[in-house]
């Protein structure tokens, strides 16, 4: 088949693949609008449905550039992939609205402390 003979085919929703003898679907990122339409990817750390615990995090791109995120933050409200800055409201909003922690001044923010085996850190941000 040519390119487009694929037009008008059905899309494929699930995909599982064979880990070990048993099946295992793969869930890819979702895109929803903020401040432009589809800028904004949700993944999960792993991709795989079995994968437990709720580990998403969001990529917010700009306008056009879909290949470096602006921004990229965990469902907490904290930075994912060293990636910081400030959220622009309406994607503060979106990632709001479906269930993301994001802090009243929009700041995505991560912190690198060294490894240092005899100091005991607590830190706790209200």
């Amino acid at each position: 088949m040519r390119f487009k003979d694929f037009a008008g085919l059905p899309m494929i929703e699930v995909v599982a693949i064979n880990i070990d003898g048993a099946p295992v679907i793969l869930v890819e990122g979702m895109w929803v609008d903020g401040r432009y339409d589809k800028n904004i990817r949700i993944d999960r750390d792993t991709h795989f449905s079995d994968a437990g615990a709720d580990n998403r995090h969001a990529h917010v791109y700009g306008r056009t550039n879909r290949s470096d995120a602006l921004v990229a933050v965990r469902l907490s409200g904290q930075a994912s992939h060293g990636q910081k800055g400030i959220l622009h409201k309406k994607d503060a909003e979106a990632l709001l609205a479906r269930g993301f922690s994001i802090p009243d001044d929009h700041i995505i923010e991560w912190f690198e402390l060294p490894l240092d085996p005899d100091v005991e850190l607590l830190l706790e941000f209200m």
